[in-house]
């Protein structure tokens, strides 16, 4: 008899990474999707007798007009998977749990999010790399922030100048006032770099935001401390969450 962990195990042995093969033309960027995980597991698991069975602990339906006045739906879901060999006994069962999040224009939000958690699940089950490069190991922009190499030539002397005539006094000036620093601002252009980082289209990051997940504001007027302390929050969430990148990259890729 097979128990549960050996049969994960010798698919694991079987399935040793699964590459980003997809991509999305329109955004420039590649993508390990739901497909290229199954046709990749799938065989191995009907090898191995492996069978998974989801349940939706959980699940949350929001809808919001975007800025062109399109409605969107996003699907947010917690997912038991129970993954269990076929000759193993009854109760050898092993379960993992993960959260998933989708944005759909039509109704396939919960279908996306499904995917995205059976996904999810997958990956982090059998430990799939995706034989590539960690992008960790750049930092983007720091390889462009290198100081220039090229010496400084020195000045060429100056000849004599004739001395200055005192200038004639002027008029009292007024004081000039500091130029306006919105922190919003700056806050915006960092949520920029981090949606531009991570392959998002930023209509999409001000779509997100408007909904209730993403904080329900708008990132264009949004304004002084509350409003930078909003975006930097929401840059911060984008920027921590795989899941949510994915999401929100995934958001316009038909099925």
């Amino acid at each position: 008899m097979t128990t549960t962990l050996q049969a994960i195990n010798a698919v694991m042995k079987s399935v040793r990474a699964v590459g980003k093969d997809g991509t999305n033309k329109q955004q420039g960027y590649n993508f390990r999707g739901i497909d290229g995980v199954l046709n990749a597991v799938g065989p191995a698991f009907r090898e191995h007798g492996l069978i998974a069975t989801p349940h939706v602990v959980e699940a949350n339906t929001e809808r919001f007009n975007n800025n062109r006045g399109t409605l969107a739906t996003v699907a947010t879901l917690t997912v038991d998977y129970f993954f269990r060999a076929v000759d193993a006994d009854p109760d050898d069962i092993v379960s993992t749990r993960v959260s998933a999040q989708a944005i759909d224009y039509s109704d396939k939000a919960h279908t996306k999010a499904m995917s995205v958690a059976y996904r999810t699940a997958l990956i982090q089950l059998l430990c799939l790399p995706t034989d590539e490069p960690d992008p960790d190991e750049v930092s983007p922009g720091v390889e462009h922030m290198q100081p220039s190499q090229q010496p400084q030539q020195p000045a060429p002397p100056q000849s004599p100048q004739q001395p200055q005539q005192p200038a004639p006094p002027q008029s009292p000036q007024q004081p000039q006032q500091p130029a306006s620093s919105d922190p919003a601002e700056l806050a915006r252009q960092d949520l920029l770099d981090v949606a531009n980082s991570a392959g998002i289209a930023p209509a999409v990051v001000s779509d997100f935001a408007r909904s209730a997940v993403g904080g329900g504001f708008d990132v264009a007027t949004a304004s002084g401390m509350e409003g930078a302390q909003r975006i930097a929050a929401l840059a911060q969430q984008i920027a921590t969450s795989a899941n949510l990148q994915a999401m929100l990259r995934g958001q316009g890729r038909p099925q």
